[in-house]
C-alpha cells in the first residue's frame, strides 16, 4: 500500500513537472513572440514618426527658395503672440519686399527673377540668429520673426540684410542685375490682440518706404 501511494505520488510529480514543463515552454514560446511584436511594432512607430517629420518639413518648405513657407510662418507667429498675450514676452517682425521685381521678370525673365529670391534667402539666413525665423510670405515678400527683440534690434539686423543684398550682382547676357529691398520693420505693443495688426504695421512700413524712394528700412 506504502508503495503503491510512493508510486502515485511519483507519478503525480512527474506529471506536475511536465505541466509545468509545458507552461514554461508555452510562456517562454509567448515571451518571444510578444518580444519579436514589441520590437516591430516599435520600428513600424519610429518609421511612421519619421515619415510624419518628413512630411512637415516638406508641408512647411517654399519649393522655389527652399526656406520656410507661409504655413510656418502663420504657425511661429501665432505662438509667439500667445507668447507674448501670456507672458509679456515681446518680438518683432521684419517684411522684406524686393523693389521693382516685375521689371526684374519681365525684362530678364523669370529664371533669373527666381535666383534673385533664392539668393536674398541665401545672404539672408547667416546674419540672423538661430531662433530668428525667416520665411517666404509670398512671391516676392518674405517675413522675418525676431523672438525677444525690439524695435531698435530688428531695425539694426534689417540694415544689415538690405546692404547685403543691395550687393547682389546677376550677369545676363552681359547685362549687371542688380536686386534691393524694401523692408517694413515693427514690434508687438501693448494693445495688440492679434498678429494680423502687427504684420499690417510692417505692411505699412514697407509701403512708406516704397514711397520714399524704396531700398530703405522704415520702422513703423
Amino acid at each position: 500500500q506504502i508503495t503503491r501511494r510512493l508510486a502515485s505520488i511519483e507519478q503525480a510529480l512527474t506529471d506536475k513537472q511536465l505541466k509545468e514543463t509545458a507552461i514554461k515552454a508555452a510562456a517562454e514560446k509567448n515571451r518571444h513572440i510578444f518580444k519579436t511584436g514589441f520590437a516591430r511594432l516599435k520600428q513600424e512607430l519610429n518609421e511612421a514618426t519619421q515619415y510624419s517629420e518628413q512630411l512637415e518639413e516638406k508641408l512647411n518648405q517654399d519649393q522655389l527658395t527652399g526656406s520656410l513657407n507661409r504655413r510656418a510662418y502663420d504657425k511661429k507667429i501665432e505662438d509667439e503672440m500667445e507668447r507674448f498675450l501670456r507672458y509679456g514676452t515681446h518680438f518683432s517682425l521684419l517684411l522684406i519686399d524686393a523693389d521693382k521685381f516685375k521689371n526684374i521678370n519681365d525684362r530678364y525673365g523669370h529664371a533669373v527673377g527666381d535666383k534673385c529670391l533664392q539668393e536674398i534667402i541665401k545672404r539672408s539666413i547667416p546674419l540672423l540668429r538661430k531662433n530668428d525665423m525667416l520665411a517666404r510670405y509670398g512671391g516676392e515678400e518674405f517675413v522675418v520673426i525676431m523672438p525677444e527683440t525690439d524695435a531698435a534690434g530688428a531695425k539694426e539686423a534689417a540694415e544689415k540684410i538690405r546692404q547685403t543684398i543691395g550687393k547682389i550682382e546677376f550677369l545676363y547676357k552681359k547685362e549687371t542685375v542688380r536686386v534691393t529691398v524694401s523692408i517694413g520693420v515693427t514690434q508687438v505693443k501693448e494693445g495688440d490682440t492679434s498678429h494680423l495688426q502687427v504684420f499690417e504695421r510692417a505692411d505699412v512700413a514697407v509701403y512708406k518706404a516704397k514711397e520714399k524712394g524704396r531700398n530703405q528700412v522704415l520702422v513703423h
